[in-house]
């Protein structure tokens, strides 16, 4: 399929044509693809050497993925179990962030100029974003579902002990 060609009838657009394992029962995954972003700002910095300046940066991404495996959880014993937690089983994120040095202090541009500095530098940035996506953002985002799934788990359950008309 070319850009603009309609998908053929049943397929999905952007599906792979390799299948995707299931997950397990009660557990259910998102995955985002071919995923696009740019930003660029000015970062500034100070390393163990003492050097210090500013650093006007592109940071972008044309093909980035992720995914996680996600399970609700019940603390009720008994029938009917209502979901009161979200616990991410799995995550995988592979940013493939790619840094451009534009600009900035004296510092960063002899630092730029250096042969695989910059390299060194996405590195780190690939790595360390991966790891906040799959560490950090997660959790947090599990802690902001929970909150929310506690509160509708302490409605479900008064609507489930109230009596019913006869």
């Amino acid at each position: 399929l070319g850009r603009g060609d309609p998908a053929p009838r049943g397929a999905a657009v952007g599906a792979r044509s390799t299948p995707r394992p299931r997950p397990p029962p009660g557990v259910w995954g998102f995955a985002a693809e071919d995923v696009s972003l740019r930003c660029v700002g000015t970062v500034a910095y100070s390393s163990s050497l003492g050097l210090s300046g500013t650093a006007d940066t592109t940071v972008s991404a044309a093909a980035a993925r992720l995914g996680a495996q996600l399970r609700l959880n019940s603390s009720d014993v008994a029938e009917p179990r209502v979901p009161d937690s979200l616990v991410v089983e799995q995550c995988d994120s592979h940013l493939g962030l790619k840094l451009q040095i534009d600009g900035g202090s004296v510092w960063t541009k002899i630092a730029a100029a250096l042969p695989g500095v910059v390299g060194a530098l996405e590195d780190v940035l690939n790595r360390e974003a991966d790891k906040a996506v799959c560490n950090e953002a997660s959790a947090a985002a599990a802690r902001e579902a929970n909150i929310v799934l506690a509160e509708a788990h302490s409605m479900a359950q008064v609507w489930i002990q109230e009596p019913r008309p006869a």
